[in-house]
């Protein structure tokens, strides 16, 4: 009863925190609009047409958009972390983000227009087709016969990422005009933010938390060891194949809308672990949770720091997320 009394007061802790960062966020723009006329807005449907679609168009979309995304890739490292049992596995690791920027460089380069409900969602298709292209080329290499081995998975990925990244160097040396476009999408971004934007990211993220909460146990059991987990009658091998579907599927989504943003997966948690152990069972929420303040936080201070110049968020996470994990690493006193 004490542990779900602690467990319950943090994750409500850090939802408030969430509730309060989404608000701010909303603030933040070219027009100024303090936070009681936002909730005043939002709540109760008073403003003027034009601070209605300030914050219903453009503001929330961007900020619930931040939300999923930071928590998806929060999420995707979770599962990975526990795959690999490494603290230094990311959604990246896989090569997903040379696949998805690849995807993206192609939609850009060749002038893919793809409309859906008015909204040009090509940049995102070809990003989440380049994503699992590059995840199935390195799920077929990992494998032999039915076994998957962590290792050639993780060799496999490097070297099938390092080949797609050398696809999208040749792209951007062709890419004349456009080269600015998709420096800008590798760079991370949640300025053109819609709301197809958050309906891509938000149901993949529900449905993979929620499988991600059933294998709990199995997660915790598996950071023992592989023999360990088999011996507690775990189906090892299916519980890859469901790591590696769900965090391809979750990253896919996630940079497809936003472009390339790292760090988020591999610091964050690392931070709810040092904080909160490694139980998935309160891991899994810290991380999301975490995931979602701390992408969101950043995307306001890529727009605080030079205005009204609005800094790539991908470029913040990583200036803040390279120091803090390196002192963390060094720092921190625990075992994986």
């Amino acid at each position: 009863m004490h542990n779900f009394i602690k467990k319950f007061g943090i994750i409500s802790v850090l939802f408030i925190i969430l509730v309060f960062v989404l608000l701010f966020s909303v603030t933040q723009g070219a027009a100024n609009i303090p936070i009681e006329k936002v909730i005043d807005i939002i709540i109760f449907g008073n403003g003027t047409a034009a601070e209605k679609f300030i914050i219903f168009e453009i503001r929330v979309p961007r900020a619930i958009t931040g939300i999923f995304v930071g928590a998806s890739l929060a999420l995707a490292g979770v599962l990975l972390q526990a795959l690999f049992r490494n603290p230094m596995a990311d959604p990246y690791v896989l090569g997903i983000s040379a696949g998805a920027g690849t995807g993206a460089a192609i939609a850009i380069l060749f002038g893919i227009s793809i409309i859906i409900s008015g909204v040009s969602v090509s940049i995102m298709l070809f990003a989440f087709i380049g994503a699992i292209i590059e995840i199935f080329i390195v799920y077929e290499i990992a494998k032999t016969k039915e076994y998957i081995s962590t290792t050639r998975l993780l060799l496999s990925g490097i070297a099938v990422g390092m080949f797609f990244g050398g696809i999208l160097m040749i792209i951007l040396i062709f890419s004349h005009e456009q080269v600015h476009s998709i420096l800008a999408w590798l760079f991370g971004s949640l300025a053109s933010s819609k709301w197809t934007n958050v309906s891509i990211v938000i149901i993949p993220f529900f449905v993979f938390l929620i499988i991600a909460f059933f294998l709990s146990r199995d997660l915790n059991a598996l950071l023992l060891g592989e023999e360990t987990a088999q011996h507690l009658g775990i189906d090892i091998e299916n519980l890859k194949k469901i790591i590696l579907i769900s965090t391809s599927m979750i990253t896919s989504c996630a940079v497809s809308v936003s472009g390339l943003i790292g760090f988020v997966g591999l610091v964050v948690p690392h931070v709810a672990r040092i904080l909160f152990g490694a139980n998935h069972k309160i891991l899994i929420p810290v991380s999301v949770l975490l995931g979602a303040i701390a992408l969101l936080s950043t995307d306001i201070l890529a727009r605080m720091l030079i205005p009204p110049v609005e800094l790539p968020v991908g470029v913040i996470t990583a200036f803040f997320g390279i120091p803090l994990f390196l002192y963390l690493l060094r720092k921190a006193k625990y075992e994986f």
